[in-house]
C-alpha cells in the first residue's frame, strides 16, 4: 500500500478509476467515507500523529479527568466505571432507553432498588427527600420551625417522584401566603374605615372632628400597649373594632360622659372643675370687650360654642360631684 503521507514534491495516487480510496484496499474503502478528498484524510492522519507523538513517553492516561475536564460532578460519576469500555457501554444504554422513551416511563410497581435510582437520577429526582432544599429559588430558606413539616412534605412527596419543581413551587407559595394575606387585611382595612367615616360623618354631622377627638383622647389614656392592642383587636366577621360604627358612637358617648369638657387637658395641679373656670375667666373676659374675637372675627362663633360647651361640662361634672 501507497505511504498514505507522501514526501514533498512526490506525486499522490491517482487511480485510474479515479476513486483515491481504493489504493488502500478495497477493505478500507468504507472507513473512509467520512473524507471527502485525499487532503481531507492526509490532514486527519498528520493530527493523529501529531496527538499519539504528544502521548509517547507518558506512563499513565487519566481518561477520567480528560472526560470530566474541571467537572468535579462528572469526574465523581466516572470513577463507577472501570474502564472507558465500561463508561461506553453505560452510555450507549442509557442513550438507548432515553430514545425508546423506558425512563419517560412510570416505574412498575415491582421496581428494584436499582431501578428506582436510575429513574430517579434521570428524571433529576433527588436520592433523598431532604435533597429538595438544596437549592431553592430566590433564595429561599426553610425556616427553624416549618423544618418538620416540610421535611414530611418532601418525604411523601419523594415516595411519588415529584420534580425538585414541584417541591420549590410549593415552598414559594407557602412563604407567599402572610404577604399576601397582609396586604388583603390591610385593603380590607382601608374599605371599613372609609365605611365608617362615611356613616359617622353623616350621624354626627359638624360633630363628627370633635366626637372623633373625644374618641382618640379616651384611647390614649389606655397606654401605649393597650391602646395598640385595642386599635388591633377584630371583631367575628373580622373587621376591626375600630372601624365599627356602633363601637366608635359608644365609646364617642362614654367619653363625653367621662370628659364632658372635650379635649380640654388640666394644666399642672389643676382638676378638671379648675380647668374649666380658667378657661370660662378667660372667655368671659373677652365677652366684655365687645371688640375681642369673642363677638367679632373668624374665631368668634367658635369662642362662643366653646364658651357653652364649658358652661355644660361645667354643669355635668357639679351634677357628677353631688
Amino acid at each position: 500500500m501507497a505511504d498514505p503521507n507522501p514526501a514533498a514534491g512526490e506525486s499522490q495516487p491517482n487511480p485510474a478509476n479515479g476513486d483515491w480510496k481504493v489504493q488502500f484496499g478495497a477493505e478500507n474503502v468504507a472507513a473512509l467515507e467520512p473524507f471527502k478528498t485525499q487532503a481531507d484524510f492526509y490532514k486527519s492522519y498528520n493530527d493523529t500523529s501529531t496527538q499519539l507523538k504528544s502521548l509517547q513517553g507518558k506512563t499513565s492516561f487519566d481518561w477520567r479527568k480528560e472526560v470530566s475536564g474541571e467537572d468535579a460532578d462528572t469526574a465523581k460519576l466516572l470513577e463507577r466505571f472501570t474502564d472507558p469500555k465500561a463508561f461506553g457501554k453505560a452510555y450507549r444504554e442509557a442513550q438507548n432507553k432515553i430514545r425508546s422513551g423506558e425512563l419517560a416511563r412510570p416505574l412498575p410497581s415491582n421496581a428494584t432498588e436499582d431501578q428506582v435510582k436510575e429513574w430517579r437520577a434521570a428524571n433529576g429526582i433527588p436520592e433523598k427527600p431532604e435533597d429538595y432544599f438544596a437549592k431553592l429559588p430566590d433564595g429561599l430558606v426553610i425556616g427553624k420551625d416549618d423544618q418538620p413539616l416540610f421535611n414530611e412534605v418532601a418525604g411523601e412527596l419523594h415516595k411519588l417522584g415529584a420534580k425538585p419543581e414541584i417541591v420549590h413551587s410549593l415552598a414559594k407559595w407557602y412563604y407567599g401566603l402572610p404577604e399576601k394575606e397582609s396586604a388583603k387585611v390591610e385593603e380590607t382595612d382601608k374599605l371599613h374605615a372609609r365605611e365608617v367615616t362615611d356613616v359617622l360623618r353623616e350621624a354626627w354631622g359638624n360633630d363628627f372632628r370633635s366626637n372623633m377627638g373625644q374618641v382618640t383622647s379616651l384611647l390614649d389614656g389606655l397606654g401605649g400597649d393597650l391602646k395598640a392592642q385595642f386599635m388591633d383587636a377584630t371583631l367575628p366577621d373580622g373587621r376591626r373594632l375600630f372601624n365599627s360604627p356602633d363601637v366608635l358612637k359608644w365609646m364617642a358617648g362614654l367619653a363625653r360622659e367621662l370628659n364632658p369638657v372635650g379635649v380640654l387637658i388640666p394644666n399642672a395641679g389643676e382638676g378638671s372643675m379648675q380647668s374649666i373656670e380658667t378657661e370660662l375667666s378667660k372667655l368671659k373676659g373677652m365677652m366684655a370687650d365687645q371688640k375681642s374675637d369673642y363677638w367679632k372675627g373668624p374665631n368668634a362663633e367658635k369662642n362662643q360654642a366653646r364658651f357653652r360647651q364649658l358652661v355644660d361640662a361645667q354643669a355635668k361634672l357639679k351634677a357628677r360631684a353631688a
